[in-house]
């Protein structure tokens, strides 16, 4: 039950305090009683790393993964808390372990893809497990986005780096930042500035405040459009 009320008051950003009250006196309860509930720990921690709190976060994910080493979500959340704390190799385990316990996880098989891509320099490894994950997820803007990446600075295939930044933005992600890399896209590998142009716009629909959009768009408008007085508003 109070697992529940708090993924309701989650859904609001008024009651984030609250929710995040009822996460963690879900998890006391359970805890004082010498239990383990993976569930639990795993969503506190969604919870603790939606809101910044990075080191707690990754302590309650590495609690339910203890819970539940078979479970790949956990596993996963577990491996993206870790690269994110720069532990590359433990994370690249956690997303062996989780594509292990499910070998058709698209977010392990992307993330794991652009570790063995960035950090190993494994290209090979690389394309074989994005492909496997745009297979298991055709229609996830995320996964198309690692792909899209994948094939513009690694692969160098400008053809299916399009495709797949296309197939990201239709649709339509939360991440603006998945709008401003195609949009740079298209203004670097095509020069077309209208293209770019809705990108950038459609990206400051998602979020009017993001700094890397805002940057981006502001140095389009002046050293493209040649806008200084449109780059200076938004600088």
């Amino acid at each position: 039950l109070r697992f529940k009320m708090a993924d309701a008051d989650r859904k609001n950003p008024q009651d984030k305090q609250k929710a995040g009250g009822m996460f963690r006196k879900a998890v006391e309860i359970i805890r004082s009683a010498g239990l383990t509930h993976s569930r639990a720990f795993s969503k506190l921690a969604l919870f603790l790393d939606d809101n910044g709190h990075k080191e707690e976060a990754l302590a309650y994910f590495k609690l339910a993964h203890q819970a539940d080493p078979k479970h790949a979500d956990h596993a996963y959340n577990l491996g993206a808390a870790l690269e994110d704390d720069h532990q590359i190799e433990k994370a690249k385990h956690m997303y062996n372990v989780a594509i292990k316990n499910n070998p058709d996880l698209a977010s392990a098989l992307s993330n794991l893809a652009r570790l063995l891509d960035k950090h190993y320099h494994d290209t090979d490894g690389a394309n074989k497990l994005h492909s496997r994950a745009v297979k298991a997820a055709p229609g996830d803007p995320e996964i198309c986005y690692n792909y899209a990446v994948f094939q513009e600075d690694t692969m160098r295939n400008m053809t299916w780096a399009k495709d797949f930044y296309d197939k990201a933005v239709k649709r339509k992600p939360k991440d603006p930042g998945i709008y401003t890399a195609a949009a740079q896209f298209y203004l670097k590998r095509r020069r077309d500035f209208g293209q770019a142009m809705e990108l950038f716009k459609m990206a400051l629909r998602q979020d009017s405040e993001h700094i890397p959009t805002l940057l981006a768009y502001a140095h389009f408008l002046e050293y493209e459009k040649r806008d200084i007085s449109g780059a200076g508003v938004i600088y």
